[in-house]
């Protein structure tokens, strides 16, 4: 298909020069010889005509032809650019409060999950958006994992429908590349923040504005002396303009964007698009109602850039105030039709992120769609692996909340633990979010997610790293009791203390877990533990080989409690002097 696209971009490219270099000759030759010879010349110039047709309509297909090998290019690759998570991140935080009131059935990923589970950089992985939207709600969907299968199914079957109608797909990503990617957190705010207070003067404005029109028929009425009423009441509405666009100029820049977006709303809604109709319904919808609002932006930083055609307009947009008209009225129509609009922005931006993800899907050796059930508290999954490891070591796992609690998982430095927690932790995200797991079977209930996993201390507010661990860990211990399990990963208990009373709050930390609604996952270097929580916790370990040669590890899950340690062994392979080794090696023994 490549190889295609390009033979047509070629030929297209050669036939465009060959009709441009045709028309500029008989344009020019008849218009020089209407000149010189004699006026019914100039009528020859209708003979290039159909040359710079043929040359707009070569250039229309052209550019379709480089987007299109443009989009194939990329497709299933991952996109390398720079992202600013405070932007992609604002549609997430700004609507929080109206999904909270709404009977969405989702479970946030909070803050320090998100970070433990290395999401950002997950995100990038999974990032193919070509709008702000699309990133916009993408990072949203991974932070709602889903709580039910309807919300889930709909997801599967669209972003399935991308995977296999390649015409369909293109078609969309054609709209949304035209669009265009800008500061997502602008139209957010305006959609979701506080919105300015109407301007009480825009009767006045729009009065102004009719004065301006008869001003310039004054001249045809009362002779050349009234031309002078032009300059003053062009005087009177720049200054009515300039005062006014201090008010409103940081708003300008969203209610611009507003216009693509509405614009591409338009275009989906009215395109052939089978198995997407009940989406193109609520654009229809949606867009029915904020028609006025497309006219009005239409009016807003309306350049032809670098014309000289910019001045005029400039002169025009002050006289009849029009930027300050279209503004106000603009955004009294967006107050009236939030709804419409917060409906276009979601269904645009999911349009986008699933696309996203079926390029992500594309880019997968292998993956699996999960089986999620409400009944029981289980998971069970089959090689499964971390989707940001170039080589992963699959590993598998079934946990059941009537046999054990969870899972205590030992072993040595390196060898594979925490990389295992948050294996089991993304994928788990992904199974409700995506719809897509990196293993050979995923099979689990619907959680939860939470974490607490990194190591720190908060200089800034004087807390150490025990404090920080116990607070997280509260957080944990207090989960509500709800319909819905947690899936609780934990990586070193109370690491920050001495081991007596580490191993004693441990135990009773995952002892009180056990009776709660919650699957525990968790890693400890210490070897105690799970001889303590037996019966309660399945006991599994990651083993290794560390000596003077090398450090082997095969990151395979095995059963059992680890009978190897490595720390001191560590010490010796980085070069350690050998009596300070051999000292450590007997205070152990």
């Amino acid at each position: 298909l490549m190889q295609e696209l390009t033979s047509k971009i070629k030929w297209y490219k050669i036939i465009f020069y060959v009709l441009v270099g045709a028309s500029l000759p008989l344009a020019f030759g008849s218009i020089t010889a209407g000149i010189h010879a004699a006026p019914r010349y100039f009528g020859l110039v209708l003979l290039a005509v159909p040359f710079i047709a043929g040359a707009l309509v070569c250039y229309t297909r052209l550019d379709k032809f480089k987007s299109l090998a443009l989009l194939r290019g990329r497709w299933a690759k991952v996109d390398t650019r720079q992202r600013d998570f405070q932007s992609i991140s604002a549609y997430y935080r700004e609507s929080r409060d109206t999904r909270s009131n709404s009977n969405l059935n989702t479970a946030d990923v909070d803050d320090r999950t998100w970070a433990d589970l290395d999401m950002d950089l997950l995100f990038s992985k999974l990032d193919r958006t070509f709008t702000a939207a699309g990133e916009g709600a993408l990072y949203q969907v991974l932070r709602t994992p889903c709580l039910n299968l309807e919300e889930l199914s709909e997801r599967r079957r669209v972003i399935s429908l991308f995977q296999k109608d390649q015409d369909l797909r293109e078609k969309i990503q054609l709209v949304f590349l035209k669009q265009g990617r800008r500061d997502s957190s602008e139209i957010v705010r305006l959609l979701w923040g506080e919105l300015p207070p109407e301007n009480r003067w825009l009767f006045a404005y729009n009065f102004m504005a009719i004065v301006a029109l008869c001003s310039l028929f004054t001249p045809f009425l009362w002779g050349l002396n009234a031309a002078l009423i032009i300059p003053a009441v062009f005087s009177i509405n720049s200054y009515i303009h300039y005062r006014a666009n201090k008010k409103y100029s940081v708003q300008l820049p969203s209610i611009s964007s507003l216009g693509a977006l509405l614009r591409t709303a338009r275009k989906i809604a009215r395109m052939r698009a089978a198995g997407l109709e009940g989406w193109q319904q609520k654009l229809k919808t949606a867009s029915a109602a904020t028609q006025k609002i497309l006219r009005k932006t239409r009016f807003l930083n309306t350049y032809i850039s670098g014309s000289d055609l910019d001045i005029f307009y400039e002169y025009m947009k002050i006289l009849f105030l029009l930027e300050v008209r279209c503004f106000y009225g603009a955004l009294r129509e967006i107050k009236n039709e939030i709804a419409h609009l917060r409906t276009i922005y979601r269904v645009l931006g999911m349009l986008d992120a699933l696309q996203s993800v079926a390029s992500y899907r594309e880019s997968l050796e292998d993956y699996t769609e999960p089986e999620l059930g409400s009944e029981g508290v289980f998971l069970r999954v089959k090689d499964i692996r971390h989707p940001l490891l170039e080589n992963p070591v699959p590993n598998s796992v079934t946990l059941d909340k009537e046999h054990a609690s969870g899972i205590i998982i030992t072993g040595s430095n390196m060898s594979g633990k925490s990389t295992f927690l948050k294996t089991i932790g993304i994928n788990a995200i992904l199974a409700q979010t995506i719809y897509t797991c990196c293993a050979g079977s995923y099979r689990a209930s619907f959680f939860q997610i939470v974490s607490s996993m990194s190591k720190m201390d908060d200089l800034a507010q004087g807390k150490s790293f025990y404090y920080l661990e116990a607070e997280r860990l509260l957080k944990i211990v207090n989960l509500p009791d709800t319909k819905v399990p947690a899936l609780c990963l934990i990586d070193e208990l109370l690491a920050g203390t001495n081991y007596a009373e580490r191993l004693s709050a441990s135990e009773a930390i995952l002892h009180f877990l056990s009776r709660k609604n919650v699957l525990v996952v968790v890693a400890t270097h210490d070897l105690d533990l799970p001889e303590k929580l037996e019966g309660f916790y399945h006991c599994c370990h990651f083993t290794d080989q560390v000596d003077r040669y090398g450090l082997n590890f095969d990151y395979t899950l095995k059963e059992g409690v680890a009978t190897t340690r490595n720390a001191i062994k560590l010490l010796e392979y980085l070069g350690y002097p050998h009596e300070l080794v051999e000292r450590a090696r007997g205070g152990v023994l």
